[in-house]
């Protein structure tokens, strides 16, 4: 669009140059061929350098973009991409410079020539332009507001509560093998050891073991019964993710306990077997009754009678309910979850947290391997993370997607204010001999102003108009990547339109305070 309206503004200037060129005798071809072969030569010109700001622009993303949002290498410029945007340049050219070649190849030589090459601004050229500042500006918003819909689904994201402490946390991952520990008494006292262990290194608070942490988006998931409820329909069990957890998780994690009791050490083997369920599982099956003393029963095996599994025991044995945490991701919502003590249901495989008081969980990572290799000098750690960044991972596919629709939103934002103002200071230029009438007839400053910015202003105000409902049409594709807000978020779609109304207004203020310094003397002269 700003290509085909400087093309325009350029050849409204030539309109006396093209005139002696057909009074010379120059052909109609022969002038759309001059004018075309102009255009086409600055847009391979543009694509050359274009291409330059490709490469680099691909080597910044290289640098800041995660593998895990979208794996790059060296061969990042793919010959197709290269291809395609290569011609779109080249069309670019031709596109923009056809509609002024036929314009100025279609004037009139006697009258051109009579009036001394002077040329206006209305008319088709006119009209022409300001179709590409209404196509330009309809663009700008479509990616303005699908890039301020990517901004607050983000800045709603950060603001979710995940459900537990995630500063100051680290996590790690251990497999044992199980040549080496063979039996689930070998599994449960290993990781019992090394969670005492590492809740006795100088500066943890805690320390806890868990098959899965949230977010991570693993863990195992069963279909499970209700005692005392109907039998479910084959095939439509409900299914809940169940964890193996030592003492002290809830506490070292920091979700809260709705009610009930934790864990502890006589929740072993020979005890009542146990289990603790979320608040959303105690929510679904227990919603107006209290689920302390319920029992549910997992049916990984249906061949096995499996045990029934206390939610309120006796003799102390009582369990609680856990408050709900987000699993897979801050965006995600909470599952059915269940907890069995890891001496009643031991792993070979764990993640091991550590709560530290200092700020930077990374430095109990080398306390950590130390503690374990004086536990088994054979057995790697691996996965050393702290919960922070385990969170900010799950955030990164948004983030990205916000930071690079921001990015090309800002470009679209910039380009079409360039081209309101090159429309607008370029319309001034040609309409000095009627201002400076205007103003020779007592037109004062502030009406040069209003008249120049009611027509910017109604240029933008049809593009505002087209633009809003096609992005509400293309925002749908967003919708599975926002969080906390719609496609057609109402305050989004009037705060947008308004900053983009404010950007058109600054940029045609300038040409317009410039049309008020208009000499009307010096205007009646001109040309």
């Amino acid at each position: 669009s700003n290509v085909a309206n400087l093309q325009l503004a350029r050849a409204t200037g030539r309109t006396s140059e093209i005139a002696i060129r057909a009074a010379m005798g120059a052909s109609r071809g022969r002038i759309v061929a001059q004018v075309l072969t102009e255009s086409v030569m600055v847009s391979i010109l543009g694509g050359l350098l274009g291409l330059g700001l490709a490469f680099a622009g691909a080597k910044v993303l290289m640098a800041t973009i995660p593998p895990n949002v979208h794996p790059m290498n060296e061969d990042f410029m793919d010959f197709g991409v290269l291809a395609f945007t290569g011609a779109v340049a080249i069309l670019t050219g031709i596109v923009s410079g056809l509609a002024p070649a036929f314009q100025i190849s279609r004037v009139s030589v006697n009258e051109t020539l009579k009036e001394g090459g002077r040329a206006g601004t209305g008319g088709a050229r006119g009209r022409l332009r300001g179709v590409f500042v209404v196509a330009e500006v309809s663009l700008a918003m479509v990616l303005l507001l699908a890039a301020g819909l990517l901004i607050k689904s983000f800045n709603l994201l950060l603001e979710v509560n995940p459900g537990f402490r995630v500063e100051s946390l680290l996590t790690a991952r251990i497999w044992l093998p199980n040549a080496k520990y063979a039996t689930p008494e070998l599994r449960a006292q290993f990781f019992r050891d090394l969670v005492e262990r590492a809740g006795g290194i100088p500066g943890a608070q805690s320390a806890a073991a868990s098959t899965n942490i949230p977010m991570t988006g693993g863990g195992s998931g069963t279909n499970f019964a209700v005692e005392g409820q109907p039998a479910p329909v084959a095939g439509h069990e409900p299914i809940g993710r169940v964890r193996s957890i030592t003492p002290g998780y809830f506490q070292t994690i920091g979700i809260p306990l709705v009610r009930g009791r934790y864990f502890t050490e006589q929740d072993d083997a020979g005890a009542q077997r146990v289990v603790i369920i979320n608040e959303r599982m105690a929510q679904q099956f227990f919603a107006n009754q209290d689920p302390i003393g319920k029992r549910v029963k997992w049916n990984r095996d249906p061949a096995s009678s499996a045990p029934w599994l206390t939610i309120v025991g006796v003799a102390g044995n009582i369990v609680g309910v856990a408050g709900n945490v987000k699993p897979y991701g801050l965006a995600s919502q909470p599952v059915l979850e269940m907890f069995a003590p890891a001496n009643q249901e031991p792993s070979a495989f764990m993640f091991i947290l550590v709560r530290t008081a200092a700020a930077d969980a990374a430095s109990m990572a080398a306390p950590l391997r130390a503690e374990l290799r004086n536990l088994d000098r054979d057995q790697p750690m691996n996965g050393v993370q702290s919960m922070q960044q385990i969170v900010e991972d799950t955030m990164i596919v948004s983030k990205y997607m916000t930071i690079l629709t921001a990015i090309f939103a800002g470009i679209a934002l910039m380009m079409a204010a360039m081209g309101i103002y090159g429309v607008i200071s370029y319309t001034v230029a040609q309409r000095t001999r009627e201002l400076g009438i205007r103003m020779a007839l007592g037109a004062g400053s502030a009406n040069v102003v209003r008249l120049v910015l009611t027509q910017a202003l109604w240029v933008v105000g049809i593009g505002i108009g087209i633009g809003v409902p096609g992005a509400a049409a293309v925002t749908r594709v967003l919708q599975s990547y926002l969080y906390g807000v719609g496609p057609r978020d109402p305050a989004t779609f009037v705060l947008i339109p308004a900053v983009l109304a404010g950007v058109a207004l600054v940029a045609s203020y300038v040409p317009a305070r410039r049309a008020t310094r208009v000499d009307p003397m010096i205007a009646l002269r001109y040309e």
